[in-house]
């Protein structure tokens, strides 16, 4: 009788010592969650054309393959994600590296950031780095226009983080690229 007692006690034991390894890999898989990203800009008064250059990812995946070429592009995250795809925006006479970074956990919030390169006085840059799992993350920027003279515009200033979230730095007149 002794034995039958220590049989499911050790049982007990194994059950539960699996589950510690079990259930955190079973809830993180079932825990994934979808990500679309959306990104587009203005360069003077016209919609930037956007050319895919590359992507790099330090955890995640993305789903399928980003839009390659477009005034809108988008890309599809598998979060836990965390990296960075770039494009070349061209128009209305510039033409810049525009670096779209983003973060999304399990655990904690999002965050996106763009840098433009090379800096451009009176840039306007934000995104939206949604919230959740399943959620969508939005970048935008405008490039002032060859025309609005020395960068003293109003419509430079990067006054408009949606809900305090991270725009990428400042305005990017400092040349610190950011």
């Amino acid at each position: 009788m002794h034995y039958k007692r220590q049989t499911a006690v050790l049982s007990v034991m194994f059950v539960l010592v699996g589950m510690m390894f079990l259930v955190p890999a079973i809830t993180g898989k079932a825990m994934a969650g979808t990500i679309v990203v959306r990104a587009d800009g203005k360069c003077g008064t016209t919609p930037c054309h956007l050319t895919f250059i590359r992507d790099r990812l330090y955890k995640g995946s993305i789903v399928g393959t980003p839009t390659r070429d477009g005034t809108v592009v988008y890309w599809t995250l598998r979060s836990p994600a965390g990296g960075y795809v770039e494009y070349i925006a061209q128009g209305g006479g510039k033409v810049v590296l525009s670096h779209f970074t983003f973060s999304a956990d399990i655990i904690g919030a999002n965050s996106c950031t763009i840098s433009i390169l090379p800096p451009v006085p009176g840039l306007y840059k934000t995104c939206d780095k949604g919230s959740g799992l399943n959620t969508e993350m939005f970048y935008y920027f405008i490039l002032p226009s060859t025309a609005s003279g020395s960068g003293g515009s109003n419509s430079g200033s990067d006054s408009g983080d949606d809900n305090g979230e991270d725009s990428g730095g400042d305005n990017g007149d400092n040349g610190n690229g950011n």
